[in-house]
């Protein structure tokens, strides 16, 4: 989504933010630096959240950018 900017990029940028972030939480959580229900697993999963919610919002209001599709 971000290089075929269907959506826009910020958009985009949050995915590819929270995507690390939650599998460096995960990563942690499975050696034992903290519990899964945390503050830091919790902020880990905020930019995922956010991505989610955010592009649903655009879909379900805007959809795609019919000119990137052509």
């Amino acid at each position: 989504m971000y290089r075929s900017r269907l959506i826009p990029r910020p958009i985009s940028v949050l995915g590819l933010v929270g995507g690390p972030l939650i599998c460096a939480s995960a990563a942690a959580v499975m050696f034992g630096l903290y519990t899964q229900l945390s503050v830091p697993g919790s902020l880990a999963a905020l930019p995922v959240f956010a991505w989610e919610v955010t592009l649903a919002v655009r879909l379900n209001a805007r959809g795609f950018r019919r000119t990137r599709l052509a």
